[in-house]
């Protein structure tokens, strides 16, 4: 650790004077930051490894001597590794670490990985990457949302890419024990009321008259379409069902939700009879509940879905985006509009929290909130709502 003894790299072979304290070969080495017992040691090393690691052999200079650079970086770790401080990060080396942690700690879907990982690749390492994770300041998201307005994102497209950047940075603060921007100094764009779009009783019947469930494909969307009515499920959800769960006849369910979450699943007589129908089409012994078709069929993915739902879409004249989520809206809104209280939606729906039920579903059908306000707002006083003769004269 200690390189004063050695004269033989120095440029005159003159001995340099022997430090003892930890901080002295820190000064030494750099005398431009000042001294490290005024500065703090903690300061000095942090300044010495961000500006020394960079830099170039001939860069550096120990009073007035050049400094081997391998020396140089052999005494930061020695010195870093004993002052207990972590080594900082590049924003690029971190992300792969992250990304092992969504999927294994927070159990995030691989679909959700996969966004976030695109995130990353598309915005988020282009412009920030090449920094270490303690040289990211605000104005470098200032920086970041400024190009995200310039490329045309939407409000919610930005969002999604801000709270990937936050959830990184709690990420590298918390788990990697990193010296780094907090990701509470980090602002979320503003976003209004989300637009939920649900169907009508009318628009459900229309969907279902174009359907076939004479033939395989149709008797498959026909059940996944019905599944979907009666449980609210996410199409990733469904999709992962096996199913033995059907064959064994039961009408209810534990399934693994978004972030892990358990919940129980409820079957109508309904659902289960056109899932029944779709299996007698089926010669198959794949244990997945939808396959695709062909000799050797495999589980359906979300890929495949979203072809389906646009062909059915045009084919039943319904101008609304038909979409599975847009089902899973429609059943969380039947629900609230029959009379069923919020915080069952929230168990039913599997929200971690019930502000997100809240969000969505509070107040979107305004017909709803005016039957609400005729059959429960009550003053009494004369005439009820009404007004009373005396109003009337008026």
């Amino acid at each position: 650790m200690n390189i004063a003894n050695r004269s033989k790299n120095t440029l005159d072979g003159a001995r340099p004077q022997r430090h003892n304290h930890m901080a002295g070969p820190i000064y030494s080495i750099c005398p431009r930051w000042g001294n490290p017992k005024e500065r703090g040691e903690n300061s000095a090393l942090q300044m010495m490894y961000s500006w020394i690691i960079p830099k170039k052999s001939d860069d550096f200079v120990r009073s007035g001597k050049i400094a081997p650079f391998a020396e140089v970086r052999g005494l930061v770790k020695v010195i870093w590794k004993n002052s207990n401080l972590p080594i900082p990060m590049q924003f690029a080396d971190a992300v792969e670490p992250y990304l092992t942690y969504c999927r294994a700690e927070k159990l995030n879907s691989p679909q959700t990985t996969a966004k976030y990982r695109d995130c990353f690749r598309t915005w988020l390492i282009p412009h920030l990457g090449a920094k270490s994770l303690e040289e990211i300041n605000r104005m470098d998201v200032l920086s970041l949302r400024r190009e995200l307005l310039a490329n045309g994102l939407g409000v919610s497209s930005q969002y999604t890419i801000i709270i990937v950047l936050k959830s990184f940075l709690r990420f590298c603060a918390q788990v990697l024990h990193q010296n780094c921007l907090g990701p509470n100094e980090v602002t979320l764009p503003k976003r209004g009321k989300p637009d939920v779009i649900t169907l009508t009783p009318a628009e459900i019947e229309k969907l279902l008259a174009n359907i076939n469930p004479s033939h395989f494909t149709g008797a498959r969307l026909r059940g996944l379409i019905e599944l979907l009515l009666a449980t609210g499920m996410r199409i990733s959800e469904a999709l992962s069902l096996d199913r033995a769960i059907f064959d064994a006849g039961v009408r209810e369910t534990e399934i693994i939700g978004k972030g892990g979450k358990r919940r129980t699943i409820f079957l109508t007589d309904r659902c289960y009879f056109w899932i029944k129908h779709y299996f007698n089409m089926r010669y198959d012994d794949h244990p997945a509940l939808f396959v695709t078709t062909g000799f050797k069929p495999a589980r359906l993915s979300r890929e495949d879905i979203s072809r389906f739902f646009i062909d059915l879409r045009e084919k039943a004249g319904i101008q609304k985006k038909v979409t599975p989520h847009i089902l899973r809206h429609t059943y969380c809104t039947n629900l609230l509009n029959n009379g069923a209280d919020i915080t069952f939606i929230k168990e039913l729906a599997g929200h971690q929290d019930i502000h997100t039920t809240a969000k969505y579903y509070l107040g979107v059908d305004k017909a709803q909130l005016r039957r609400v306000v005729d059959k429960y707002l009550h003053y009494d006083l004369p005439g009820g709502n009404a007004l009373d003769e005396n109003f009337q004269k008026l």
